[in-house]
């Protein structure tokens, strides 16, 4: 059974974020971050327990092809998407923002395929 996916504001605008600069840095790179995150955001869906856990009840789903993970919580019905995030940055500071999201009612957005994104 697979799950939608919600992304938490601060989750899309890193993701957002990375897009453009890989854009920026070769055209069509940007394309293929988004394509990959797709891919994550795909597996995630159909089989949430997959990956491991980092913290808590998140868990961490890598990207193949770029630093990036994926934390996310799986709900009863649906997966939200707590933050993407640079493998370069600190690991305190990934966890920090996931203990964020969890005490703050920060809005979820819900993540559709298009042709844009």
């Amino acid at each position: 059974m697979s799950l939608p996916i919600v992304l938490r504001a601060a989750a899309r605008d890193e993701a957002d974020q990375a897009a453009r600069w890989y854009e920026g840095q070769r055209p069509g790179l940007g394309a293929d971050f988004v394509a990959e995150l797709q891919r994550v955001f795909d597996v995630i869906s159909a089989h949430p327990d997959r990956c491991a856990v980092a913290a808590g009840d998140t868990r961490e789903a890598p990207l193949s092809r770029f630093p990036y993970c994926v934390y996310y919580r799986v709900g009863r019905n649906r997966v939200v998407v707590t933050a993407v995030f640079h493998t370069a940055r600190s690991l305190d500071l990934a966890v920090a923002v996931v203990a964020d999201c969890r005490r703050t009612s920060r809005q979820v957005t819900a993540y559709a395929k298009s042709p844009a994104s």
